[in-house]
């Protein structure tokens, strides 16, 4: 597969292209990795590639669940929600500039502690123990990659199943990380949230793994999606006896 994005001829294609990109960019970064080397943290923080990963994939389930509930609940005047074509962002009045960034937690604040639950009106992050970074002890690395595909997967569908990017999402009530006027944002605006949240969590993963042992970005992808002719050479374990 290309290393960048294939060129696109639309925005809805754009905007799915790119997503993709950095999952695939995330889950490379898992590539080759131990159960231990998962649950490894690079730094004072508890972010390791397992929880990022852990992580990414409830962030996606909790906005195709919010596509979902606007979708299935019609708004009290009888419309589906929707704002037009895809030239409308899906914004009323002040909320049209998208003054909110949609920050949860580590994503604004920069601190991972400040997550609420998904029960609760956040992200799908965990709780204040940051366990939504990292891997439980019943958790292994293949099960968090599965449970990712899977999430990617719903999303892609539901998103197919979207006429217009425009239609509204509700925010969460009771949401501490949007401004209180905000009521809705487009499913544009989530897909782009989306593409920001997987791309600032793929970089902290390649710090993580270049910290475990070395490895960087295209070495892994090449080995991991077995590039025919890689223009770079694949990464490969160290031998045994390390050498």
């Amino acid at each position: 597969m290309p290393r960048v994005v294939p060129p696109v001829a639309d925005e809805r294609t754009a905007l799915t292209a790119y997503l993709a990109h950095q999952r695939r960019a995330l889950r490379a970064t898992a590539y080759g990795l131990t159960d231990e080397q998962a649950r490894m943290a690079a730094s004072a923080g508890q972010l390791s590639i397992g929880g990022l990963i852990k992580h990414a994939a409830r962030c996606e389930g909790f906005w195709t669940d919010l596509i979902l509930r606007q979708q299935r609940e019609p708004k009290a005047d009888g419309s589906d929600g929707s704002h037009g074509s895809d030239s409308s962002d899906g914004s009323h009045g002040s909320h049209g500039s998208d003054s909110s960034d949609g920050s949860h937690g580590s994503d604004g604040s920069g601190s991972h502690g400040s997550h609420r639950s998904g029960s609760d009106g956040s992200d799908g992050s965990g709780g204040s123990d940051g366990s939504e970074f990292r891997l439980a002890p019943d958790e292994t690395l293949a099960d968090v990659l599965t449970a990712y595909a899977e999430a990617s997967e719903r999303t892609d569908a539901v998103i197919t199943g979207v006429p217009d990017l425009g239609q509204a999402v509700p925010v969460p009530p009771g949401a501490p990380w949007v401004p209180a006027e905000v009521e809705e944002w487009s499913v544009r605006w989530v897909l782009l949230h989306l593409i920001e949240e997987t791309a600032r969590h793929g970089g902290h993963a390649d710090i993580i793994r270049e910290s475990i042992d070395g490895a960087t970005f295209d070495p892994l992808l090449a080995a991991a999606e077995a590039w025919p002719d890689p223009w770079v050479r694949p990464w490969e374990p160290a031998s045994p006896g390390g050498g």
